[in-house]
Parts: structure tokens; C-alpha cells; sequence
């Protein structure tokens, strides 16, 4: 594979669009910042020239967004680059081993950056991002889940409010209950020892909540729960069976 190793001008370097990472901890950020200005960039950046443009002075980058974001903040004019000549498959490989191999990656980072590898076409399907990160097809199909969140839901999880168990659960309902869901997570309020006060439910205590108030609330569907006939073995819906309205 033809590599070129030289330092650009930071204003010729870009952020993929396929990079996962959306959020980034501002304090750990400014750290690095602070460790570039003192010593600079030890490891490069690895880089490809821009897609479809015949000019080599623009370059996308595949690995060190992190350090591209802390080199900007500690004003650093030029950055050390490794190019290497990838095509589209290649890269995204490159970006998704990149960025799993981070410990410290949001999961709803994860969700959507599988979301956007997936959105460009192509064979970028479930099974290929298992295969190429080391996870079970069934984790990846999970994590994409994550990328369903309204956006209310999302800010509270990337805030460490609820954690990634209540986020699936919220993430599999609509969006309208999702928020009726996120409510009732975020404000249960109980009688404690100095009197009343709120708390975050648990994961096992949200999913009874979206069973009971969701799953098995009957009001407002499109169809008559007194009719009989609705399911002949059963009966009607109404008075027989047990439903939560409101």
C-alpha cells in the first residue's frame, strides 16, 4: 500500500463524514490541547486524499480526529500526516476498528455512526460491521436501535442520566411514547425520610412501567374493544380484560 508521510496546513485536512465519534469530553480534549502545545503531535494523522477531487491538497481524515480537534484548540498551524491511498471500503474499515478500538466511545456515538456507514449504500450491512469489529450481528443490530432515540432521549443519555439499558428499552417504543417513557424514568417521585423526592427508575422498573402503561394500554386504538366478534376465542377486549386507560 503506497504511504506518503509530511505535515500540511491544518485548514487542508477535513472530518469524514463516516466518522462515528459525535461527542467528545471537552475536559479530556483541552488536555490534549494542552499536551500538543507543550510536545505537538507525536503519532500522525492517517489521511487519504480528498474523493473524487484531482487536487492532493485536500485531505479526509481517517484516523485522529481527536488530535485534529485538540490541534485546532491549541492553535497548531501544521499537523504530521500519513497518506495512504484507500478506496471506500477500505477507509471505512479503517474508521470503524479506528474508533471501536476507543474504550471510551458513546454508545449512541456507536448507533449512529453505524447508521451513517450504512446510509452511504453499497454492502455496508449489519453482518459486515460485526464481521469487521468483532461483535455478534445481534450487538450491531442493538447498537442501531440506539440511533431511533428521539432527540430529548439522547440528550439525557449522553448526559450519563439514564444508561444504555434504559436508552434500548426507551429506544424500541414510538416516538411519542418514548417521551411519556422518558418522563416517567427521569421524574418518579416518591415519599423518602425528608419528604418528597425524585428519582431515576431502574431498568427493571421502566420496563414494568412501558408493560403496564404502554404495552397493555388499550386507550384510543382503532378498533371497537366491546365487539365480541374483534376475536371470536377471546371476546371482547372491554371489562373481561384487564387494560390501564387514561
Amino acid at each position: 500500500m503506497q504511504e506518503e508521510f509530511c505535515y500540511v496546513a491544518r485548514d487542508q485536512l477535513f472530518e469524514s463524514p463516516w466518522q462515528m465519534r459525535r461527542h467528545y469530553d471537552d475536559a479530556k480534549l483541552q488536555e490534549l490541547a494542552e499536551s500538543i502545545k507543550n510536545v505537538g503531535i507525536l503519532t500522525p494523522l492517517l489521511v487519504r486524499f480528498q474523493p473524487g477531487v484531482q487536487s492532493t491538497e485536500r485531505y479526509e481524515i481517517g484516523a485522529g480526529h481527536r488530535r485534529f480537534r485538540a490541534a485546532a484548540l491549541a492553535n497548531l498551524d501544521r499537523i504530521p500526516i500519513r497518506v495512504q491511498q484507500m478506496a471506500d471500503a477500505e477507509f471505512i474499515k479503517l474508521i470503524i476498528v479506528e474508533n471501536l478500538q476507543r474504550e471510551d466511545i458513546h454508545p449512541l456515538d456507536e448507533a449512529l455512526g453505524y447508521r451513517a456507514l450504512m446510509a452511504q449504500g453499497g454492502s455496508v450491512v449489519p453482518s459486515l460491521i460485526a464481521a469487521q469489529v468483532n461483535k455478534s450481528t445481534s450487538y450491531v443490530y442493538q447498537r442501531l436501535k440506539l440511533a431511533d432515540l428521539i432527540e430529548p432521549v439522547q440528550q439525557v443519555f449522553l448526559a450519563g442520566t439514564i444508561n444504555a439499558s434504559h436508552a434500548l428499552l426507551i429506544s424500541r417504543l414510538q416516538p411519542q411514547d418514548q417521551e411519556k417513557a422518558l418522563h416517567a424514568c427521569c421524574n418518579h417521585t416518591y415519599w423518602g425520610p425528608d419528604g418528597k423526592e425524585s428519582r431515576i427508575l431502574s431498568v427493571r422498573e421502566l420496563s414494568g412501567w412501558i408493560e403496564e402503561q404502554l404495552h397493555l394500554d388499550l386507550h384510543g386504538v382503532p378498533f371497537n374493544k366491546k365487539d365480541k366478534m374483534l376475536v371470536p376465542t377471546a371476546g371482547a377486549c372491554h371489562g373481561s380484560h384487564r387494560y390501564v386507560g387514561r
